[in-house]
């Protein structure tokens, strides 16, 4: 089977990297001595993982990779790519069956030494991957309904797409499958990068094997001289990748998948990351849809809870809004508007929370959570740390609420009599 597996042993995983090398030597990619790829046991996930290491000190703007854009994987150069042009497939739809199509090709495809040092399975930590009883640890978080769509939304896009390409001879309409499309979808979700207009997202050898840490980038990856307003020249047919910072020898080179949520980074790479602080709870409008009105200013249909427990601006004044115009509540002074203002926005909050009550689940402290290697954490511990994060942000929303009410809405409290 095409990737790396949990039953591989040490030895397998130093021979597929050894072929993938030598794949890329011969593909033209060009990697300084500055670098290497590591094998390292992760004790969570029980199996060999890879990384980028560095073999020396390292300065800041060192060049440490070239790759040809046309190595990358992707609609414009996989084995169908005029297929995919014919059928009018584009975007991630396109990237998704043709990392598909070259799984199915197996030794045929010409990123085969490639193909053969990612997940065999298919990025199993995600959630799309995850068993009925697995996902409901999910359940109550700003994820839940993501996956649940998730699950219709692949099975749509692949019958739609299979429909179409099944027609022409070079595609392993015989192997691509639902399970391996699925495959392809979740290595095109936690790997794929945007070179640019013409290539658009593509599996980037290399690049993809750097781990992410949000607050500790040593590299960043240079697809085009325009985007990037790059100050050092390269070559708009190549992928650049430099150090961004000084790097001590031997020390393990990160990447970032820019700011995220631990929701965003769970449901697109499979990991929650410690002490994120990038998160915030959707609470969809409880209001249903209000007649647009000049005093509400602006709203929208869905709101923000930010990670310290604050409220979206927005919600401030449709909750203000919404008690005035709404409720038909005979203020006889501020002090009663700012109640039940604050009323109204307890009972949004906590029938949220309430979602989590019915989901049950235990509470574990992030102190007992075991972390992968890279920092981060995986299936049931990043499914409990993510229940732990949004309940606690907003329960320090309703006690944000109660404290600061008069602030947030006793401005107000004229303009919407």
């Amino acid at each position: 089977m095409i990737g790396e597996d949990s039953s591989a042993s040490y030895l397998e995983v130093i021979e597929r990297l050894s072929k993938f090398l030598s794949w890329s030597v011969s593909n033209g990619i060009q990697v300084l001595d500055a670098v290497r790829v590591d094998a390292r046991w992760d004790g969570v996930s029980k199996k060999y993982t890879l990384c980028i290491v560095s073999t020396r000190h390292l300065h800041c703007f060192e060049k440490l990779l070239s790759i040809p854009k046309t190595v990358c994987l992707g609609a414009k150069t996989c084995s169908i790519s005029k297929e995919l042009v014919a059928v009018g497939l584009g975007g991630g739809l396109a990237l998704n069956f043709a990392i598909a199509q070259e799984l199915a090709l197996g030794p045929d495809s010409c990123w085969f030494d490639y193909l053969c040092i990612l997940p065999g399975k298919g990025e199993q930590s995600l959630p799309m991957f995850w068993s009925k009883q697995e996902r409901k640890k999910l359940k109550g978080t700003s994820l839940y309904s993501h996956i649940i769509m998730d699950d219709q939304s692949f099975a749509d896009d692949y019958e739609f797409g299979f429909k179409l390409l099944q027609k022409y001879i070079n595609f392993k309409s015989d192997r691509v499958n639902f399970e391996l499309y699925k495959r392809a979808v979740s290595i095109a979700a936690s790997r794929a990068f945007y070179i640019d207009e013409y290539f658009g997202e593509c599996l980037i050898p290399w690049a993809d094997l750097f781990n992410h840490s949000t607050h500790n980038m040593h590299v960043k990856v240079y697809c085009s001289k325009s985007s990037s307003r790059n100050t050092f020249d390269m070559d708009e047919n190549e992928v650049l990748i430099r150090s961004v910072q000084s790097v001590r020898k031997y020390q393990e080179l990160f990447n970032t998948f820019g700011l995220q949520s631990n929701s965003s980074l769970l449901h697109k790479y499979g990991f929650c990351e410690l002490s994120n602080k990038n998160g915030f709870v959707p609470i969809y409008s409880p209001f249903g849809k209000l007649r647009h009105d000049k005093t509400s200013r602006a709203w929208s249909e869905v709101y923000e809870i930010y990670s310290d427990g604050r409220i979206e601006h927005n919600l401030v004044i449709s909750i203000g809004y919404y008690v005035s115009f709404y409720r038909n509540f005979a203020y006889s002074n501020k002090k009663e508007f700012v109640s039940e203002c604050v009323s109204s926005a307890k009972t949004i909050l906590n029938q949220q929370l309430s979602e989590f009550e019915v989901a049950g689940g235990e509470i574990i402290e992030e102190r007992n959570i075991k972390a992968r290697s890279g920092g981060g954490f995986i299936g049931a511990a990043a499914a409990n740390m993510l229940r732990n994060e949004e309940i606690g942000t907003l329960n320090s929303a309703i006690q944000m609420v109660e404290r600061e009410g008069n602030k947030l809405w006793g401005k107000y409290y004229r303009e919407f009599r």
